[in-house]
């Protein structure tokens, strides 16, 4: 029953998406459809008028003159010539500068016309389509999307357009404005799916490169070039707003807060001079060289330590320290 839901909106959301399509194309061809051609519709009356004065002038004779014995025939000339310059006043056609007609002759693809003046082969050519070079904007509000984090978030962008190939234009594509709009909705959403809320509120540059890549590509073959899709406003749900209101006032804090200054410097203090004498420095070789382990001591001999052990005394006699240290001493020499 979910997925029949799911389904069902979706549906709903690709139609109302496809209607608003339709609505946005038929009102950028309302607002684009010019007004009559008053500068062309004179060109074409002094022309028929210049054609019909030379046929009546050859057909009919001069004033007092009599009429010529094949005036029938002569009559006939000047009212197919007549007729001939009717056909080719309305077979002249005018497009404007970041104009180009497309031009079928007898239903197949012949030229594409423009700018300036142009004729038609009469009942052979027909102006099937006239494309707008000029670079254009589309208005894009998409429906609200899932992020890579799964929030639902609506996004809403421009997205700049231009037709580059007027021939793929007209005929690759029915009405290329609004085949490019749906594709862009599609990719704009594409990218947001694959980005959390974080990176489309931080990176917004990103999701716009994405989606402009990817509706090139579709595009490109209806002779179009998405220059560009900025987005203009990101909606989310309500209760993500206190915290992402918090998020902004930390960080807003966070930049306004002075940077704590490094503490003044002391001025140094002149040295009073040491009276007692200065040690002598050690060469760096010292420092550098480990410390030598320390040479086990060596045992006296036997005889030194016989030698140096006092002799008693007798007794009666007593034995000072300053004799027993003179006999420690003379032990040491030996």
């Amino acid at each position: 029953m979910f997925s029949k839901g799911a389904s069902g909106m979706n549906a709903a959301g690709a139609s109302a998406e496809g209607a608003s399509a339709k609505g946005h194309s038929a009102a950028g061809k309302k607002s684009r459809r010019r007004g009559p051609d008053f500068a062309l519709a004179l060109m074409r009356l002094v022309f028929l008028a210049a054609a019909l004065a030379l046929a009546l002038a050859f057909a009919l004779p001069g004033p007092g003159a009599e009429a010529p014995p094949n005036w029938h025939l002569r009559a006939a000339i000047g009212a197919a010539g007549f007729l001939a310059a009717l056909l080719a006043a309305f077979s002249l056609r005018k497009a404007f500068e970041w104009e180009r007609a497309i031009v079928l002759r007898l239903g197949r693809f012949h030229r594409a016309r423009g700018p300036g003046l142009y004729f038609l082969a009469p009942l052979l050519d027909h102006v099937c389509k006239t494309i707008d070079i000029r670079a254009r904007a589309l208005e894009l509000c998409a429906a609200e999307t899932l992020t890579g984090d799964s929030v639902a978030a609506a996004v809403d962008a421009l997205c700049l357009w231009k037709a580059l190939d007027p021939q793929k234009a007209a005929l690759e594509a029915e009405d290329c404005e609004a085949a490019l709009e749906l594709c862009a909705k599609a990719a704009l959403r594409s990218a947001v799916s694959k980005n959390s809320l974080a990176d489309l509120l931080a990176r917004g540059g990103l999701i716009e490169r994405q989606a402009q890549q990817e509706a090139e590509k579709q595009a490109a073959e209806w002779g179009i070039s998405v220059q560009r899709i900025q987005i203009t406003g990101i909606r989310v749900p309500g209760e993500l707003h206190g915290p992402l209101l918090q998020m902004a006032q930390a960080e807003s804090a966070a930049k306004a807060a002075p940077e704590p200054s490094p503490a003044p410097a002391r001025p140094a203090q002149p040295s009073e001079p040491s009276l007692a004498p200065a040690k002598p420095a050690q060469p760096a070789e010292a420092e550098k060289a480990p410390a030598a382990k320390a040479a086990p001591a060596r045992e006296p001999s036997p005889e030194l330590v016989k030698a140096a052990r006092p002799k008693p005394a007798p007794r009666g006699v007593a034995v000072t320290k300053a004799e027993l240290a003179k006999v420690l001493s003379a032990a040491k020499k030996r």
